[in-house]
């Protein structure tokens, strides 16, 4: 595949935010091209493709792929070669040491969508979910929502409490993926914006996570049938680099 052909195709699917960039790939647009995109995947990730379920091995491909093409730009390797680190939490980074170029980034996906964000100066966490009413959303909240944040949640009904639902567990999910340390930090021990009419926010956090208290969140698209948050941490104090 040409690099020029994948840069206009992508061109498209760009947005420019303020410390980042952002990806957004529908895959029907993608899916001609995900043999071409296999290939710019390592050995180690082409034995990692899932098998069972179509959709899921689509994103992967897509996301992965269009990411190693997204960051050889920056450090002048081919895609397949570059070699991705992981921090004790599993999150993969890109050594400053040998590619001071390296951007940090982030993928999230789901459904027919796939989200990657790209900043070139702080820790990027991503992540997308469509807006699903079947769910038996409270008794996941009552699990691993903050009580504030379940409070508000219980007085909602009907779209508008699952709109809440998934507008909690975006900012959570995409907190916790910037600051590079996933589940073990407790998504119940720290409370953010509830209200979908409200800008995302961290609310409160454990005193020992003062990190949190310096992230950014934002919403980069109006929320519809999905919904995606972008979450900017410094990466002097993060974890996954």
């Amino acid at each position: 595949m040409k690099a020029e052909f994948l840069d206009d195709f992508l061109s498209h699917a760009k947005s420019q935010h303020h410390g980042y960039e952002l990806y957004t790939l529908e895959l029907p647009e993608w899916r001609p091209l995900l043999m071409e995109l296999t290939e710019f995947l390592s050995a180690e990730e082409k034995d990692q493709i899932p098998k069972k379920i179509v959709s899921v091995r689509e994103q992967f491909i897509c996301g992965h792929g269009i990411l190693r093409h997204l960051l050889s730009q920056r450090i002048n390797r081919p895609p397949q070669t570059i070699d991705f680190k992981t921090n004790p939490w599993s999150k993969p980074y890109l050594s400053k040491t040998d590619h001071p170029q390296s951007p940090y980034f982030n993928i999230s996906h789901d459904k027919d969508k796939v989200l990657i964000g790209v900043s070139e100066n702080r820790e990027i966490g991503v992540d997308i979910m469509y807006i699903e009413e079947k769910r038996d959303i409270l008794e996941i909240a009552k699990r691993y929502y903050s009580k504030s944040e379940q409070d508000f949640l219980f007085r909602q009904s009907g779209f508008e409490q699952y709109k809440s639902f998934y507008y909690i567990f975006c900012q959570k999910e995409a907190l916790i993926k910037a600051h590079g340390q996933g589940l073990s930090l407790g998504l119940e021990k720290f409370s953010v914006e509830p209200d979908p009419a409200k800008k995302p926010r961290v609310i409160d956090y454990p005193p020992q996570e003062q990190l949190f208290g310096r992230a950014v969140l934002e919403a980069p698209f109006e929320i519809t049938k999905s919904i995606a948050i972008v979450c900017l941490v410094p990466p002097d104090q993060s974890n996954g680099s």
